[in-house]
């Protein structure tokens, strides 16, 4: 698994979230940041409002583009179902969420020093714009940016994140760090894995095999596959809002899921 943090803080906090010294980080599926999770989510404030959704992509999602694997069957409604609320429900560190994390709005992304993250980005992110609908812009203003993508000294090896949460359950803020060390072949990798999740789909999972978002030790994949664009078009689906409970979106998720594997397997 490439190791993340979840930052979870108040929505009153102002300046933007800074790497947490955190000792022992590794490329482990066990690792010291569930404390830190434990810690934060003790402090979250909770969700108090549904938001708004933005318009599901127009993009059908068998026209996608830069997707791998095998198209899921019909017959993988309920696993792909369980999938879902793994990923953006469960935490991996035995912990729960209750409502949906989603972004409503412009993502802009300031992509630090590093000089190669604007060319990878130019490859990740056409897809992740027609699976979900988002309008991605990169810029060089930090202070116009909500995701911020740094080169991080203190644990080469390693890529992860922090989120922002609003009380309405949309993301305010994220920012994903690449270690120094991560070799050419895999930083691409690196930024999509990252980048895919701070959308929603936070946990690692061993629920499916054809999917990027698996433990390192684990890892099957390092594209994106047909099955994680169906969990991804489903969360982003303008039916499900962020800030809706997980006990009213999981009916819909199923619903929705199934429109888009009939979709498929036209």
């Amino acid at each position: 698994m490439l190791t993340r943090i979840v930052f979870l803080t108040l929505l009153a906090l102002t300046t933007a979230c800074k790497p947490v010294s955190v000792a022992n980080q590794s490329r482990s599926h066990h690792s010291t940041k569930c404390a830190g999770f434990d810690a934060f989510d003790r402090i979250e404030v909770p969700v108090t409002a549904i938001g708004h959704s933005l318009p599901t992509s127009d993009v059908v999602i068998s026209d996608i583009h830069g997707l791998v694997g095998e198209i899921p069957g019909q017959n993988r409604l309920d696993e792909l179902t369980r999938h879902f609320r793994s990923l953006v429900f469960d935490t991996e560190c035995d912990g729960e969420i209750y409502y949906v994390r989603k972004w409503n709005n412009v993502i802009r992304l300031a992509t630090g020093p590093a000089r190669d993250v604007p060319e990878r980005l130019r490859s990740i992110l056409p897809v992740l714009s027609e699976i979900t609908g988002l309008e991605f812009i990169t810029t060089v203003d930090y202070r116009d940016a909500n995701v911020e993508i740094f080169e991080e000294p203190n644990y080469p090896d390693n890529c992860f994140f922090f989120y922002r949460i609003k009380p309405d359950g949309s993301f305010d803020f994220a920012q994903i760090q690449m270690g120094r060390k991560i070799p050419a072949s895999e930083r691409t990798e690196c930024l999509l894995e990252e980048l895919s999740q701070i959308l929603g789909p936070f946990n690692d999972v061993t629920t499916i095999k054809d999917t990027m978002w698996r433990p390192l030790e684990l890892k099957t994949y390092d594209s994106l596959t047909w099955s994680d664009a169906v969990i991804l078009r489903t969360l982003y689906d303008e039916r499900i809002r962020p800030g809706m409970h997980r006990d009213v979106a999981m009916p819909l998720v199923r619903v929705i899921i199934a429109e888009l594997l009939a979709e498929l397997n036209r």
